[in-house]
């Protein structure tokens, strides 16, 4: 059978989406194009990936990532579909609405300028392709690249671990990220061969090109040495993390 929606999102794929031709099909076909944008929102918005508007049938975006705005989402839709989706919002699935957290999203919005949402967004992703090239510097495997957001996918099958061997190894040190399925995977889901590391933070903090050279040689010798650099970790978290507010 045909199907009846296309779904277009990711939380592990790094490379711009083709909205266009995605677009073009899905309409050709007469097939419900939805946009997940919870990852991309800021660059899709700022210009810099593929205007998905003109193409989707319905998009969803995840306030509380990229744009470092509250926990929700925003559901926008064509005015064909408003009367079927405002009533499967209302009264099917939610009663009154959360008013605080509906004016913490405009709040959000009158935050960002276009200017400056351009200039995170831009640094979001010079952040990750310098962390990017160092991890590959240290003979880590990158999946795809090179990345178009603040997304890295390592294969981490080739140095003979899994992607939760790999995802516990940092943990202990102090670096989160997390396991991860790669295509052709061979393994179930919850061990996978991919290892995700995002850069958000690291942005958000100002990391420096050459903290950001440490950090991929520190995240090398733990996944193919086995080496353990925890002080090196704590330098970092001092530098960076010390004047974040933390509760115990």
């Amino acid at each position: 059978k045909r199907p009846v929606m296309v779904i277009s999102g990711a939380s592990s794929y790094p490379i711009a989406l083709n909205f266009p031709k995605l677009g073009s099909l899905c309409k050709e076909l007469n097939i419900h194009l939805h946009a997940d944008i919870a990852h991309t929102a800021p660059y899709i918005a700022s210009g810099i990936h593929p205007n998905v508007i003109p193409y989707a049938d319905t998009i969803t975006i995840d306030t509380g990532k990229n744009l470092r705005g509250p926990k929700g989402g925003i559901l926008i839709y064509r005015t064909v579909d408003q009367k079927r989706i405002q009533h499967s919002i209302f009264p099917v699935t939610q009663s009154s609405p959360n008013q605080s957290a509906i004016l913490a999203k405009a709040a959000l919005f009158e935050y960002w300028t276009p200017y400056s949402l351009k200039e995170f967004s831009k640094k979001l992703i010079e952040t990750a392709k310098n962390l990017e090239n160092a991890l590959k510097s240290c003979g880590l495997n990158v999946v795809y690249q090179p990345t178009d957001s603040h997304l890295i996918l390592l294969d981490v099958s080739p140095i003979g671990i899994t992607g939760k061997e790999a995802e516990e190894k940092l943990e202990v040190i102090g670096i989160l990220s997390n396991r991860n399925m790669i295509p052709n995977e061979t393994l179930p889901p919850w061990i996978g061969s991919g290892l995700r590391i995002g850069t958000s933070v690291l942005t958000i903090l100002g990391y420096e090109d050459e903290d950001l050279i440490k950090l991929a040689s520190i995240i090398g010798s733990a996944l193919i040495d086995n080496e353990t650099k925890a002080s090196s970790v704590d330098s970092l978290l001092e530098k960076y993390h010390s004047s974040t507010v933390t509760i115990s």
